[in-house]
C-alpha cells in the first residue's frame, strides 16, 4: 500500500466524500467575483497552503471549512429559526417534543418527513411549517367548537325568611377581650 503524507500525520483524506455540505453553503455567499478562485483560496487557507482541491483535504480540515462557511452565510441561523418554529408549530398540533425520538418518530413518518428531524434542510422544515399548519387547521375544524366554562352565578346574602332557624353560640371568653 501507498504511503502519503496525510498518513503520515495521522490524518487520512477521504476519497468518498459527498460536497454538498460545502457547496450548499458556498452557493449561498454573496458577491464573488470568481468562484473557482474563491473556492480555491477557501481551500488552501483551511489546509494551511497544502492544497487547493477539496477531494484533498483531511475530514477535520473539510468540517472546519464548511462550519465557518455556514457561519458565514448565516445557514446555521436560519436553521435554528425554522426547527424553532416547526417545534413550536408540533405542540400546538400536539406532539409530544419533550425527547427528540417523539419529534423523530413523528418526522420518520413519510406523509410527514420521511426523515430524522435533524436532517431536515431549511427549505423542508418550511415545508414541514406549512403542512403542520394546515394540519392543525383541519384538525381544529373537525373538533367540536368548545363552549364557555359556565361560571357559577354570584349568591346574594340569605335573606331573613331564607336564613335557618339555628343560633351559633361563639364562646369569646379566652379570646381576650375586656
Amino acid at each position: 500500500m501507498k504511503t502519503t503524507e496525510s498518513h503520515k500525520r495521522g490524518r487520512e483524506i477521504r476519497k468518498n466524500r459527498n460536497y454538498f455540505w460545502f457547496y450548499r453553503s458556498f452557493n449561498m455567499l454573496t458577491g464573488i467575483d470568481d468562484p473557482d478562485e474563491m473556492k480555491c483560496n477557501l481551500v488552501l487557507t483551511y489546509t494551511g497552503g497544502r492544497t487547493t482541491h477539496l477531494r484533498e483535504m483531511t475530514d477535520e480540515e473539510y468540517a472546519t471549512l464548511c462550519r465557518a462557511l455556514e457561519e458565514e452565510c448565516g445557514y446555521r441561523s436560519q436553521v435554528k429559526r425554522h426547527r424553532s418554529h416547526v417545534l413550536h408549530l408540533m405542540q400546538i398540533y400536539g406532539v409530544d417534543t419533550t425527547t427528540w425520538d417523539n419529534v423523530d418518530r413523528f418526522c420518520l413518518d413519510r406523509r410527514i418527513a420521511g426523515k430524522h428531524f435533524r436532517y431536515l434542510t431549511v427549505k423542508e422544515l418550511q415545508a414541514l411549517s406549512r403542512k403542520l399548519m394546515a394540519m392543525t387547521h383541519k384538525k381544529q375544524q373537525q373538533e367540536p367548537p368548545r363552549q364557555a366554562l359556565a361560571r357559577p352565578t354570584p349568591q346574594s346574602p340569605p335573606t331573613a325568611d331564607q336564613r335557618p332557624d339555628e343560633i351559633i353560640y361563639i364562646d369569646t371568653s379566652n379570646i381576650g377581650l375586656s
